[in-house]
């Protein structure tokens, strides 16, 4: 693994993560607004990042069904 994550290239995206900056303190290390008040959106930036880490977590696993079948 090369730690990169690339995307399709929309513009909306790469904007949010163009925005976000990493910080760390006592609640760990996260992704936040360059500013408390900008305006400056993140939302794309901090979603992504959430899907990602919710595919690694689910990566290799398998699938329960979502049917009942009924005999």
């Amino acid at each position: 693994m090369n730690r990169q994550v690339t995307h399709s290239g929309d513009a909306r995206l790469a904007r949010h993560v163009g925005h976000a900056v990493v910080k760390t303190d006592s609640r760990g290390t996260r992704l936040a607004k360059e500013h408390k008040h900008s305006r400056r959106r993140i939302d794309l930036a901090v979603a992504a990042v959430m899907a990602h880490d919710r595919a690694r977590h689910h990566a290799g696993r398998p699938r329960a069904a979502i049917y009942v079948l009924s005999a």
